[in-house]
């Protein structure tokens, strides 16, 4: 997804109390503008950032810099992380590239050419030979290794806004930009199977906690907590009556946090599937 920094910088927040305990300052604001995707370890423990033209690495631990790789003549767009964390997926849009890098160093692993345009999420299949891009008009699931393309699933007049793989890897969620539904898709027959209804606004993220359960989020600040075995909602929460921008589990996935458009930050209990705070503004949220 697309998050934009404007002031640079990684705040760490108390869960409990939504106090921010330290602000991590990336590079100056000058040398390459605003920050636009981010992406973290499997472990939590590193953050990843890209700007149009250079891409961080940041140890949390240690609170400062890992590596930096300065790109000059390039356009970089989006950040996606295999679930390995071994590799970094990035997109050249100013020369129509894929670009795979070690999250170790980030060192240069291999690049392809993309001339798809319109590329609104990137993310890997699970196994991580798979990468799953949604563009404008069409999903495309490529090859990883070879930067082939396996998979073409089209739409002539319509927008896809994002395509997230399901942990078996035989079938993944898209939304369009005209839709209130998610699609669900099977990917190998490249037909729609299911749709999930429930949200009233525009879809925004889609993150798989395990085989079965599926939290989605709209641009009304709701999100939805599905049952894939059966494609019905379990619960829905209110956020704020604003987007939800992003999901992310904790590293253990006992927590969901969302990020949500004016300054709100929920955190949902996964163990009890309750709402157990926001921080940010600090408002307490309870679930529908």
């Amino acid at each position: 997804r697309h998050h934009r920094l404007r002031r640079r910088s990684f705040t760490n927040l108390d869960i409990k109390s939504g106090k921010e305990i330290k602000r991590l300052q990336l590079s100056k604001p000058e040398e390459f503008g605003e920050v636009f995707f981010l992406a973290r370890s499997p472990d939590g423990m590193t953050v990843y950032s890209s700007s149009f033209r250079c891409v961080e690495a940041w140890d949390m631990a240690l609170e400062k810099p890992r590596w930096r790789q300065e790109y000059p003549s390039r356009r970089l767009a989006d950040l996606a992380i295999t679930h390995s964390g071994d590799e970094l997926a990035l997109r050249d849009s100013m020369r129509d590239e894929m670009i795979l890098l070690r999250s170790k160093n980030g060192e240069l692993q291999r690049m392809w050419k993309d001339s798809q345009s319109g590329a609104n999420s990137i993310s890997f299949a699970p196994g991580d030979k798979e990468l799953i891009i949604s563009y404008d008009s069409q999903v495309v699931v490529w090859n990883a290794v070879k930067g082939t393309i396996e998979h073409q699933i089209g739409f002539p007049e319509r927008k896809s806004n994002l395509a997230r793989p399901a942990p078996d890897g035989k079938s993944m969620v898209i939304a369009l930009d005209d839709e209130k539904a998610f699609q669900v898709w099977d990917v190998a027959k490249q037909v729609v199977v299911d749709q999930l209804r429930g949200h009233k606004a525009q879809p925004s993220e889609a993150r798989y906690l395990d085989d079965n359960d599926l939290f989605t989020s709209d641009t009304a600040g709701v999100i939805i907590l599905w049952d894939m075995a059966k494609r019905k909602p379990v619960r829905a929460y209110q956020c704020n009556n604003l987007e939800v921008i992003d999901l992310a589990f904790s590293p253990k996935k006992k927590r969901l946090a969302a990020a949500c458009e004016g300054g709100d930050t929920v955190i949902i209990d996964l163990k009890n599937r309750e709402l157990t705070s926001s921080i940010c503004q600090l408002r307490r949220i309870r679930p529908r």
